[in-house]
């Protein structure tokens, strides 16, 4: 019973993780989708804070998983590796998706983003209750 208790503890624990990460990446396509129908400059100063909110769902959210997930000792090594790959993201954005950009225009592609990332919410949120329900399907019987 009591491994039983322990497992359930460890699978709620990460989807609790994965569901904070759902809510961040929601967050962020509302701010893409908001940016990209802004029309005045004032307006901007209204959706760009939802794009920061979203982010630093996210980060908080990685950070404590990639450290629920390493040990004591190789904790600052898989902080380093962290920090390297998100600055290493924000250094090769620009380069990959300027072919976007240059071709569709600034805010069609904040559109482009915010559709794609609500798109991916919405797929994982229905694998995510599918997969619970087969779950808890199998409980019962």
């Amino acid at each position: 019973m009591l491994l039983v208790l322990l497992l359930f503890q460890t699978k709620i624990k990460i989807l609790l993780f994965l569901i904070i990460y759902l809510i961040g990446l929601f967050t962020i396509s509302l701010g893409f989708i908001s940016v990209s129908l802004v029309t005045n400059i004032y307006f901007f100063y209204f959706t760009a804070p939802i794009l920061g909110f979203g982010g630093g769902i996210m980060m908080t959210n990685i950070t404590a998983w990639m450290l629920s997930k390493s040990t004591y000792k190789k904790r600052v090594k898989s902080s380093g590796y962290l920090t390297s790959s998100l600055f290493l993201g924000q250094f090769f954005s620009p380069i990959l998706f300027h072919p976007i950009v240059s071709s569709f225009g600034v805010q069609k592609f904040f559109l482009i983003i915010g559709l794609s990332l609500f798109l991916i919410v919405i797929i994982n949120l229905f694998r995510i209750l599918s997969s619970h329900c087969k779950v808890v399907k199998k409980n019962k019987s």
